[in-house]
């Protein structure tokens, strides 16, 4: 059986190469990936890019996909997708929620969705959540 992660990583490949997401509304307080990879950093939690879709497929509603820097492992305990615009994100984070398991949390803000494995407990989970929602 495939990890959580790994299913809601299948899932949004479909959604980017079928090209869904909703008409794009600006970037108006929108996330940018030096911000959040700043404010993980700061916290003890940097992160290392496992996909830019930016570079790899500019059309794609999808910018970049985050997981842990500090950990080298085909599933990661959590990431975070950052997208062109909230809409994408909004229509994403409902389509994540629908096939995601009780071992996953998935929690959305502004333009990014954090998907979070119960690997992850106590004072990390926390700290991530925390940083997480004050984007």
């Amino acid at each position: 059986m495939k990890s959580p992660l790994v299913l809601i990583a299948t899932v949004i490949s479909v959604l980017i190469v079928s090209g869904c997401g909703g008409e794009r509304t600006g970037s108006v307080g929108i996330l940018d990936r030096d911000v959040v990879a700043s404010a993980f950093a700061d916290s003890g939690e940097p992160l290392a890019v496992r996909l830019d879709m930016q570079e790899s497929d500019p059309g794609s509603v999808v910018d970049v996909i985050f997981v842990p820097a500090n950990e080298d492992v085909p599933n990661a305990p959590f990431e975070i997708t950052l997208f062109e615009d909230i809409d994408s994100a909004v229509e994403h984070v409902e389509l994540l929620k629908a096939v995601a398991n009780s071992s996953l949390e998935i929690v959305s803000r502004k333009n990014a969705i954090l998907t979070l494995s119960d690997e992850v407990t106590g004072e990390r989970r926390s700290r991530i959540l925390s940083v997480f929602n004050t984007l």
